[in-house]
């Protein structure tokens, strides 16, 4: 069926979805470098220290496999025959993310071709969705996220298919995507959520007004048995979680929300001085509003307009969203999704401004109307080129470095030498991985995992933050500064 559904039907067709391909296949190279040439990052090695050799479906019954959130299910579940097959190296541990990103493109770049006429508006949409330097991060790193949001566009797909087709196989594709996502990480239980009370409104709605009864039985039909079967799988996950008070971290205000998806994904670039955020956070919660008021009255004019229906669902999903973490804030006392935990707006951001400025230049073809769309897109680009680079990632950037330091160390000592190697405990996972996977030697015993530093001298050689050297003055000397990320100490007497 996918491929069907990606077979060109004209040599126009062919040409308007070319760019789209190009496009993809660059971002695709992009990830693909990044996942080869990263140093492996602290949450990375933990995972591959932890679950490599785990029976990972003893984690349904076991509150071992819980004492954090580190564990997201289905990118493990394809992390491990990935290493079988190909190793341990950086490539091959990232593997799956990188699977999530080929699914991503292809489910975007269907997407905007099921609904934009005009190639330029599809290349605007497939710039939306897929030129966002943070949430391409994650495509390259060994986490659930990048994986999580490959599996909310599939199911972004299936959803606006169900709206053209009204068949009961792309509900199943919907709700299908969305529990998978769930699955690849538990922050997308709000998306799952927002689903349910999107698609069930829509429906209901249908039937309130009309008397049509087929979709609503179809909705309950593909949806019930999905989400009793995603319950059941994550029900003791979650209470095992909560149990830890893994969902108290995050942020007291949902400005910190908008506030986190502004700063990470514009990568440290300043384009308006010190207004960054409030210039481009209040065109973006313009934009949204926008769309959704325009949605809604077009909607209402016309109900049982395709166009409308996904126009108006992918406009209430964000909004849904946020209205669920409004409530679970204020009921419950969870705290606000922020930087990568709030990943999951990106992609429904994304589609609402899309589909909006689709509907919009549709109604009425003119010059104008095209002008802000062109400018969005152009700067996407320019934007992209800005941050892209080989040499970190934002969310664990300390450990941009931990790689090079221990192959330095490699090379300065001798062959047979044994010596004490100390690292703070940020650097400890992606220390040990390397120290494994490349069979080196030069330690005298396994890393220690301390939360304390040692300012005894005991260590031959400390790898520690640069904030940490004034407090090791007295025992160490700088050996090497590795940039912004790390400073290497050696002990004095040495």
């Amino acid at each position: 069926m996918l491929a069907r559904l990606m077979l060109p039907s004209s040599s126009s067709f062919l040409k308007s979805t070319l760019p789209l391909w190009l496009m993809g296949a660059a971002l695709l190279f992009y990830s693909t470098l990044r996942a080869d040439r990263l140093s492996l990052t602290h949450d990375e090695c933990g995972s591959w220290e932890a679950w490599t050799d785990f029976p990972i479906f003893q984690c349904y019954y076991s509150l071992d496999c819980w004492n954090t959130a580190n564990l997201h299910w289905l990118y493990v579940l394809l992390m491990k025959p990935a290493i079988h097959l190909f190793g341990n190296s950086e490539l091959a541990i990232r593997l799956p993310a990188l699977l999530g990103h080929v699914v991503y493109l292809v489910f975007s770049g269907m997407l905007v071709r099921s609904w934009a006429s005009r190639y330029w508006l599809a290349l605007f949409g497939f710039i939306l969705l897929n030129t966002n330097a943070y949430l391409l991060e994650f495509f390259s790193l060994a986490r659930g996220y990048g994986l999580a949001m490959a599996m909310l566009m599939l199911s972004l797909y299936y959803l606006g298919r169900y709206v053209q087709t009204g068949r009961i196989g792309a509900l199943a594709g919907t709700f299908g995507g969305a529990a998978l996502a769930v699955l690849s990480n538990f922050t997308l239980l709000n998306y799952y959520a927002s689903l349910l009370v999107v698609l069930g409104a829509l429906v209901l709605f249908r039937f309130l007004t009309q008397q049509k009864r087929g979709a609503l039985v179809q909705v309950v039909a593909a949806s019930l048995p999905i989400t009793g079967v995603l319950a059941w799988l994550i029900y003791r996950p979650i209470c095992f979680l909560i149990e830890r008070g893994e969902f108290e971290y995050g942020a007291e205000t949902f400005w910190d929300t908008v506030y986190s998806l502004v700063r990470t994904s514009f990568y440290g670039q300043i384009y308006f001085r010190s207004h960054n955020v409030e210039f481009f956070g209040g065109l973006l919660v313009l934009l949204l509003l926008w769309g959704l008021a325009y949605s809604i009255r077009r909607f209402f004019k016309k109900p049982n307009g395709v166009r409308e229906q996904y126009l108006l669902a992918a406009s209430l999903l964000p909004l849904v969203a946020s209205a669920a973490a409004f409530a679970q804030h204020h009921l419950f006392g969870t705290q606000y999704q922020v930087n990568r935990t709030a990943l999951l707006f990106i992609p429904q951001c994304a589609l609402s401004v899309f589909l909006f400025f689709v509907a919009q230049f549709e109604e009425k073809p003119r010059l104008l109307r095209a002008m802000l769309p062109a400018l969005i897109g152009i700067f996407c680009v320019v934007h992209l080129f800005r941050v892209a680079q080989f040499k970190f990632t934002s969310e664990w950037g300390y450990d941009a470095q931990t790689k090079e330091m221990i192959f330095y160390l490699d090379k300065k000592i001798p062959k047979g030498t044994k010596i004490k190697l100390g690292v703070d405990w940020i650097y400890h996972p992606s220390s040990s991985y390397y120290l494994k996977t490349r069979r080196l030697d030069f330690t005298e015993q396994p890393l220690a995992y301390a939360k304390k530093l040692r300012q005894d001298g005991y260590y031959d050689y400390y790898y520690v933050q640069p904030s940490a050297v004034p407090e090791l003055e007295a025992n160490y000397e700088v050996e090497k500064q590795f940039s912004w990320a790390g400073v290497l100490l050696r002990r004095k007497d040495l």
